[in-house]
């Protein structure tokens, strides 16, 4: 043999941990072929079991310092969800009562939501029309300026959640006219199957008005409408191109005295030239 048995029996150890160099584990792995003793003990190297690693005593108190660091970051997180949560509800809460006067009725949203965004004047009358469900209405509000004196038609949304409706947005104001006239009170509303729309009557001797949408046609008797404002429901296909309006008011008598085009009406004898 090339080599001594005592030196290949110190490179055993090397060999089984895969430390040893390539040169070394080729002299060992000839001396292996040779000899039956070291072949056993390398055998029986083998086979031992790993040592049981041992853990050092900071690295098992760094390990329940981490875990006491995690425990209180995930506390911290649900502490800061649930505050946020709260901040939110609160801030929602704030808004939807205090700037859009959340109240138990409609009326109520509409006239507390216009004094909490700039009208501060005396609220007459509201009228009430249902355009969709009985979550949305639009409510129409007379308001007397404190200081002109003037009075307004002022249109809103409302919208009703928990149980409390609220004032969605304005949709318009006019300033009702003391000339006599028919008077849109606000631009056609849309909706998925039809349009609403909104005429003030300021003329006694209008007694119907008739508007035609499309291929529809739609009456109405000025006197079934509290204050003058009628309303049209106006059906159309959903997503189809809106049509033209046009329309005419007519006296008792079925004369016609105002025509429609384009949500104005005009007197017929301005359209005539008074022949």
């Amino acid at each position: 043999m090339k080599y001594e048995c005592d030196m290949i029996r110190d490179l055993l150890p090397l060999c089984a941990e895969h430390m040893a160099s390539e040169k070394s584990e080729l002299i060992v792995r000839e001396h292996l072929a040779e000899c039956k003793a070291c072949t056993a003990e390398w055998e029986a190297l083998q086979n031992e079991p790993l040592p049981a690693s041992v853990v050092p005593e900071e690295t098992k108190q760094f390990a329940k310092a981490a875990k006491r660091v995690k425990r209180k970051q995930h506390r911290v997180l649900i502490g800061t969800a649930f505050a946020t949560a709260m901040a939110i509800g609160i801030g929602a809460g704030v808004y939807l009562f205090g700037i859009c006067g959340g109240r138990l009725t409609p009326v109520q949203a509409a006239i507390t939501g216009l004094r909490r965004n700039r009208f501060d004047g005396y609220f007459e009358e509201t009228l009430i029309y249902s355009p969709w469900n009985g979550t949305e209405k639009l409510c129409f509000v007379r308001y007397t300026e404190p200081e002109s004196g003037k009075t307004k038609l002022v249109s809103t949304y409302t919208f009703k959640a928990a149980g409390c409706w609220f004032l969605g947005g304005l949709l318009g104001e006019m300033e009702l006219p003391q000339e006599k006239g028919i008077y849109a009170a606000t631009n056609p509303i849309t909706f998925p199957y039809y349009d609403c729309c909104y005429y003030y009557v300021n003329d006694p001797a209008v007694e119907e008005l008739v508007v035609t949408y499309g291929d529809q046609t739609e009456t109405v008797q000025t006197e079934q409408y509290e204050g003058g404002l009628c309303q049209f429901y106006l059906g159309h296909k959903y997503r189809q191109p809106e049509s033209e309006l046009t329309g005419t008011a007519r006296d008792a008598d079925g004369n016609v005295l105002y025509t429609m085009q384009n949500n104005e009406w005009i007197p017929l004898e301005a359209v005539t030239g008074g022949a």
